[in-house]
């Protein structure tokens, strides 16, 4: 094989967000997942044994008002700005014990928050990444009057060295490079909160086979330096 088929071979790394349907609604009409009043007619893909819904934005035609603020000198004409086209969609993926959706562009505006599992990204995330390379965290500080705070790290880091009091502080997010044994099912870098996001190299097909290895990873045990997530969320 040349080096010009080896190159087309090659899987494209896709950047993914993913949601997992909390267990009581994934049979439930998918009018209950998708805001479908504000979506083109869904189309039915199958990705081997299992389905997809994909539920494609309507696109709404956008004008800032800087435009007309601009245009308003008469030295340039409103058109030269082109149209602002808002383009996102929402794909549902039903495996044998789950529900996911997944979101692209604008799609997350599609989803019905309160369908979905909170912290499914979060516990994937803390099961997949290497522990001492942690570029980010969000949390909430203090409890009578609960304050948002994100601390980094350029290089990557130990949790406890971003500045986390495990005692008291919620973890809402984190990202950190992914742990080399899973790298190849899920890309390099992950981050969770209620939602995941991975770079794999996949093909729409591989889905299934991804998304039930992701669902492997929420409900595994944490790692024992992890376990206070759990405490403080009891």
């Amino acid at each position: 094989m040349s080096q010009c088929e080896l190159q087309n071979e090659r899987v494209k790394q896709q950047s993914l967000s993913i949601h997992l349907v909390k267990s009581e609604f994934k049979d439930k009409a998918v009018s209950a997942l998708i805001k479908t009043e504000q979506t083109k007619p869904v189309i039915e893909l199958f990705l081997g044994e299992s389905r997809a819904q994909l539920f494609i934005r309507k696109q709404k035609e956008t004008k800032p008002d800087w435009i007309s603020w601009i245009a308003a000198s008469g030295e340039v004409a409103e058109t030269a700005f082109g149209r602002g086209l808002s383009t996102g969609a929402a794909m549902v993926v039903s495996i044998y014990n789950a529900t996911f959706v997944l979101t692209f562009g604008r799609g997350n505006t599609l989803l019905n928050d309160e369908v979905i599992e909170r912290d499914f990204g979060l516990y994937v995330a803390l099961n997949t990444m290497e522990p001492e390379q942690v570029t980010s965290l969000d949390k909430l500080m203090g409890e009578a009057n609960p304050l948002h705070a994100r601390t980094q790290s350029i290089k990557g880091a130990d949790v406890h060295d971003l500045l986390i009091d495990t005692e008291v502080d919620m973890l809402n997010a984190i990202s950190g490079r992914v742990q080399e044994q899973f790298m190849t099912a899920i890309g390099n870098k992950v981050t969770g909160s209620d939602g995941v996001k991975i770079d794999p190299q996949i093909k729409i097909d591989g889905l299934p086979r991804l998304l039930q290895r992701l669902l492997s990873f929420y409900k595994a045990k944490l790692p024992d330096n992890y376990k206070w997530v759990n405490n403080i969320r009891r």
